[in-house]
Parts: C-alpha cells; structure tokens; sequence
C-alpha cells in the first residue's frame, strides 16, 4: 500500500480547471435559489471523500502495523506447546483387600509436577483389576515399560504376575477400556511403531529384540541374541523404517531385520539408547566398565554416530536416560533419590534447564523407559 507522502505527490500532478475562464466563456446568469450540487457533483463529492479516507485508513494501518521506522512489530502469541504428559512405571498405592498392595504400577504426571495420578491398579475397583481374571489367581501385579499409541489415547504395558506369569496390556489415558493383548508374554521395554501396528520389545526369551503386531499375533526376533550382551531399549524412525536399540554399542535394524548395522561403537558400554522423535539425535547411557555396578551418564550422538557430547552435569550421580519429549527438545532422566526412590528429571537438549519433575514422596521411575506422550 502507498505511503502518505506517495499519496499527497500523485494528488500534486492532478490537472485543476480554470474556473475563470469557464466563468467567462458562460457570461452572467440571473441569481438562483441553489438547489444543491448535480449527480455529477455528488459523484465527484463522494470520491474526494472516500480518497481522502482511503487515505486516513492507510496511515492509521501504517501506524498499527509499525511500519515505520522506529516502531517494532508487536510480540505474537507463542504457539502451544506439546503435550507434556509422561508415563511412567512407580511403586504402587497399595489398594488393598484381595487385590494387590505391593508392587508397580503405571502413573502419569505432566512435566511440570502438576496431574500426577495411578492411571493402572488406581484403586480397588479400577477395570485393570476388576476385569482381570489373573489378579483374582494370583492376588499380585505390577506394572512397568510403559509406551504411548500414535495418537496418544492409549497406553501399552506390561503386566508381571507371580510364578513369572506376564502380560501384554494397553489401557486408555482415562483409565478405560483396560485390554490383555497377549498372555504369557516375555517381554519389556516396549515401543509403539509410528503407524501404530507393531510393538517392538526386549524378549526375555533370548535377550534380543522382537516384534509382535499390537493383535498380539506374529512374534518375530528383529535380531535375536546368541551371544554377548542382551540388546535393549529399542525405539523407531519417525518413518518406521529403522528400529535403534543398544547392544553394549547402538545398533540399527529395519523392521524386517535386514540392514543390521553399527551406528555408533564406543569403546565403553552403551545401557541404553533412545532415538529422537525427529530422528535426528540418539540420547544414551554410558557405562564405563561394568555395567552392572558402575555408574553411568547420559550423552548425545547424532543418528549419524557422529559429534557425541555429553549432556548430564559431570557431578558424579549416576544418571540414565529414559526417553525425549515430543518435539525433541528435552530429554527425560532418572537420578537416584532419598531413600533409593529414584527422581524423574527433565533437561533441554541442548544441556540447559535441568530441572526435576516434583513427584509425591516415594514415587519415582522404576526400570530403564518411561514415555513421553506424542503431541498429536
């Protein structure tokens, strides 16, 4: 749009009649009784004043866009942030009766400390026990590797019972529509796929990675261990067509399990590795010499294997890394904490804001996962 001072030139170069010379070329006229201006003269009235307001607009709008030199633009909203729910695996409330009191179950609390609730085992009478034949039989469950469905309305976990008995389960993010997906399941860690149908796990049968389609059908081994480390911890490609996990280095596999491949060998024991959301960074524990007993600290790699860099203080606590925020900005950590409940801590990837999620007393993640909800 045209400035003021455009506009004031253009009506400067306008050519204005001789009014004069029209006066004298019509001679005199007998007055008149006025009888207002004709159509041509109101048409003429109309337009100089709509120019002139065309011209006022233009300056006010100028004036409230800041344009002007001078005059920044005004600040806009921020946009809303992601969903900031994060699932976890916690020693449970103890619901008493003939249904279980000790044991694990799975919480949610947002990241700032606020929402925390039980979300399985939440009381006596909640449909993941009421609707649960084995919890009858054995009067014991807890609840641990928890991950979230695309969509981020459901919660796939598993369910451990006593004599080593384990399922399969998934349940709403409300509480509803508890479900056993598979018994007598030997598995953990889980990962949810990206296009929702397949989970891929830790198999306890021979400490490598399968998977199984979110039916509970079709169990296959990715990479099945005959030897050396277990392989943990796996999680997806935003396309679903890699699946990373950690195998004493970080490992690379599609869903098929052709393509196996080293994506970063370290020459100390990696303890886990989780995969960005947006593919771009590998968050994971390292393990000096033994991975049982040493302590541990938590680095990035890029999902190339290359410009690792640390990412927890180096201030001598055993750090782990448990997963990543939505938008890949923040990764989830768990410390040990008073009283060995472990502490549920957040950090920017870029090694800023570590902060602690404030949890009720006693409660903290239990096991190597927890998830962070999708956004969408």
């Amino acid at each position: 749009m045209p400035d003021l001072p455009d506009r004031f030139r253009a009506l400067d170069q306008l050519e204005v009649p001789d009014i004069d010379s029209r006066a004298r070329a019509l001679g005199s006229r007998p007055p008149t009784e006025p009888d207002g201006p004709s159509p041509k003269g109101r048409a003429a009235i109309i337009a100089l004043a709509a120019i002139v307001a065309l011209v006022g607009v233009g300056f006010v709008v100028q004036a409230f866009r800041g344009d002007r030199a001078g005059i920044p633009d005004r600040p806009q909203p921020a946009a809303p942030g992601v969903h900031e729910l994060i699932a976890f695996s916690t020693i449970g409330n103890g619901v008493g009766g003939s249904k279980p009191t000790i044991g694990y179950s799975i919480a949610v609390v947002n990241a700032d400390g606020s929402g925390f609730r039980y979300l399985t085992q939440a009381s006596a009478d909640a449909p993941d026990l009421t609707d649960d034949p084995l919890i009858q039989r054995y009067s014991f469950a807890s609840d641990d590797s928890p991950t979230w469905s695309p969509d981020g309305s459901t919660i796939a976990f598993v369910r451990h019972y006593a004599e080593g008995v384990d399922s399969l389960c998934t349940i709403g993010v409300d509480g509803s529509d508890f479900r056993v997906v598979v018994r007598d399941f030997q598995g953990a860690e889980l990962a949810w796929s990206p296009d929702g149908s397949t989970f891929a796990f830790y198999s306890e049968r021979d400490g490598g990675v399968h998977l199984v389609n979110v039916a509970g059908t079709n169990e296959r081994a990715l990479d099945q261990r005959t030897s050396g480390p277990n392989q943990n911890t796996p999680s997806w490609s935003p396309d679903g067509r890699w699946i990373y996990f950690a195998a004493r280095d970080v490992r690379a596999a599609h869903p098929d399990g052709s393509g196996l491949h080293d994506v970063f060998d370290p020459s100390w024991f990696v303890g886990s590795a989780y995969l960005s959301p947006d593919g771009s960074t590998i968050a994971l524990q390292r393990l000096d010499t033994d991975p049982v007993t040493d302590g541990g600290s938590v680095w990035l790699v890029d999902a190339t294997g290359s410009d690792l860099r640390r990412l927890t203080p180096d201030d001598g606590v055993t750090w782990s890394a448990l997963g990543w925020s939505a938008d890949a900005s923040r990764v989830l950590l768990a410390r040990p904490g008073p009283h060995d409940v472990p502490g549920l801590w957040t950090i920017g990837a870029d090694g800023s804001g570590l902060a602690q999620v404030d949890l009720p007393r006693g409660v903290g993640p239990f096991g190597s996962a927890a998830s962070w909800a999708p956004s969408g």
